[in-house]
């Protein structure tokens, strides 16, 4: 599995958005998705509704492949942009301890950082 290199988060009010942006990614090499930008859709289909570790299966795939992510920038109240960006392997992230576990450690990039970053 490849992914583009986003840590997720979930506000309050169920917003998901980008907290992060790994070094290296496709979406750092792209300059299209930033910090603070709330995420709209992922490969068409709308996530409202979803937790950042649902958006990130759908982010996720088949490493070599485009994935399109629909973002509103950070700030904007309305408007979107569309973003295609190829799926890669992308190095470990080392994560701050969580606040509820009081655990730490390496996880693989997208798939359970999600966890940590939607406290």
């Amino acid at each position: 599995q490849g992914g583009v290199g986003l840590v997720l988060s979930k506000d309050e009010g169920g917003v998901v958005s980008v907290y992060d942006v790994q070094v290296n990614s496709s979406a750092a090499q792209t300059f299209s998705i930033f910090p603070g930008d709330k995420i709209l859709s992922v490969g068409g289909e709308d996530i409202k509704g979803m937790t950042a570790e649902e958006v990130n299966g759908l982010i996720e795939g088949e490493e070599g492949t485009v994935v399109e992510i629909e973002v509103r920038p950070r700030g904007a109240k309305k408007g979107a942009e569309k973003c295609q960006l190829v799926r890669k392997m992308q190095q470990p992230t080392a994560l701050k301890p969580s606040e509820e576990t009081g655990e730490s450690g390496s996880k693989q990039q997208e798939g359970a950082e999600a966890e940590a970053a939607e406290e």
